[in-house]
């Protein structure tokens, strides 16, 4: 993840931290991609659909990488042999092909291995093999697997205790946009070379692939600084029960991050506030926040109070997702469309899956520090809800992102109740620069102290 992405991500997590408390409790999230892979002729599903919630297994592992390899029709009508005595039948053919071809030895001479479970670094594995690296000619190794797919464009999987169908088809999927090794184009380009898909219904795919590689080529190059400062304008429609309120932020900000740890962060907000109710009344608010140093000094309308800020394991549930999150622009299984435009990319990003991701990291990081997610305030069962795509206009200028624009809608439900939002937020004037520096207030001093569980904050 580029700086900018680093910074940008500060912004969002001061901004919408809220919406991390009202995710709801998504299965299977990748569902978009197994219906692409599904309309490319490289991912059939079961008797019982995708079936992407359960654990893929090393004989489904090994079909999709012939599928990933475009050799199906080529696996199905040659007579290959293989010495393995537990392949199902139907799989025959496909493992016969990579026996034949030297893409696997099996467990043993005469086992496969067809009930074993294939984990994350075992598809690796197999994927980069369909991108044509090999680790008997020592491109990589078994061990270092994963990290080689990561940075060879594949998507990343943060679960440590699991490994589902689901993430077999996100791995599938970014294999399509990778390059091969030999930069001959994409994967997806080599099959529709090789006749493996049709090249009509591949064409869209090329175009997103394209346009959204060189948003990162761009983003990449955005030069290295520690600081941000800009303007930045969100507004908000709620409309709950059948009335509308509408929300007017403006103001400006200051970021100020170190790029090798996303939590080591300082936030400069100063912000005026309208909300315009129902009933025709107004009210308005100036608010000011610090957060430097492990502590939030906040200034609400003259009212200053300063706050511990420190990083807990409670803590991570929260800043870890949302380091994900903010990294989302590595991750192409996200992106819906991407459009190129001289200096502008506008990017639509798919935050269901987003969200659900981030829920599943959740849980999972629940389970590895035995945390009850009701008991740090984040009970999803009485939450629901559902975003529209998040469309993002980015900007640059001599190489600097200079604004950024964001547009979702939210429809969300708690304990019954239903509330629509519709947010806007836009920054620009982007000043970039290691000179930007963030401190504590000057009359620090003056602000009244106070714990996380006080009863003030009631």
């Amino acid at each position: 993840m580029s700086k900018s992405q680093k910074m940008l991500s500060v912004v969002v997590i001061a901004i919408l931290v809220m919406v991390f408390t009202a995710i709801p409790a998504f299965a299977a999230t990748y569902d978009r991609c197994a219906d692409s892979l599904n309309e490319l002729g490289l991912f059939q599903g079961t008797t019982t659909g995708y079936d992407l919630e359960s654990s893929p297994n090393r004989v489904q592992a090994a079909v999709m990488m012939v599928r990933l390899l475009g050799q199906e029709e080529a696996a199905l009508a040659a007579d290959y042999a293989h010495p393995f005595t537990d392949v199902p039948s139907w799989a025959d053919d496909y493992i016969a092909y990579m026996y034949e071809k030297g893409l696997t030895t099996g467990m043993s001479s005469t086992v496969f291995g067809s009930d074993t479970l294939c984990d994350a670094q075992m598809f690796y594995v197999f994927t980069l093999r369909s991108l044509g690296y090999s680790d008997a000619d020592k491109d990589f190794t078994y061990a270092a697997a994963q990290e080689f797919a990561l940075n060879s464009g594949l998507t990343p999987i943060y679960k440590e205790n699991s490994f589902l169908r689901d993430d077999m088809v996100a791995i599938a999927y970014s294999a399509l946009a990778a390059p091969m090794k030999d930069d001959s184009g994409t994967l997806l380009d080599k099959l529709v070379a090789d006749g493996a898909v049709d090249a009509a219904k591949a064409k869209p795919y090329q175009n997103l692939f394209a346009a959204y590689a060189s948003f990162i080529a761009t983003d990449a190059a955005h030069p290295a600084t520690t600081g941000m400062s800009g303007n930045i304008k969100m507004n908000m429609d709620m409309t709950y029960e059948g009335e509308k309120a509408t929300v007017a932020i403006s103001g400006k900000i200051k970021t100020q991050i170190n790029p090798a740890d996303l939590t080591d962060i300082a936030i400069d907000m100063q912000f005026d506030m309208k909300m315009s109710l129902p009933d025709g009344s107004s009210e308005t608010a100036s608010f000011a926040s610090i957060l430097v140093d492990q502590k939030m000094y906040t200034n609400a309308d003259g009212v200053k109070y300063v706050m511990p800020y420190e990083l807990s394991n409670i803590d991570m549930l929260v800043v870890q997702p949302t380091n994900i999150l903010a990294s989302q622009a590595e991750n192409i299984c996200y992106i819906i469309a991407a459009t190129h435009t001289q200096n502008t990319y506008t990017i639509s990003v798919d935050m269901n899956m987003v969200f659900a991701q981030v829920i599943g990291i959740l849980v999972d990081m629940s389970a590895t520090l035995e945390v009850d997610l009701a008991d740090v305030g984040l009970d999803l069962s009485s939450f629901n809800m559902t975003l529209s795509p998040l469309v993002v206009e980015y900007k640059y200028s001599n190489n600097k992102l200079s604004s950024v624009k964001m547009d979702i809608d939210i429809d969300l439900e708690i304990e019954g109740e239903k509330i629509a939002l519709a947010m806007d937020m836009t920054m620009d004037s982007l000043v970039w620069s290691d000179n930007i520096k963030i401190t504590k207030p000057a009359d620090a001093d003056k602000y009244i102290e106070l714990s996380l569980d006080d009863e003030a904050l009631l």
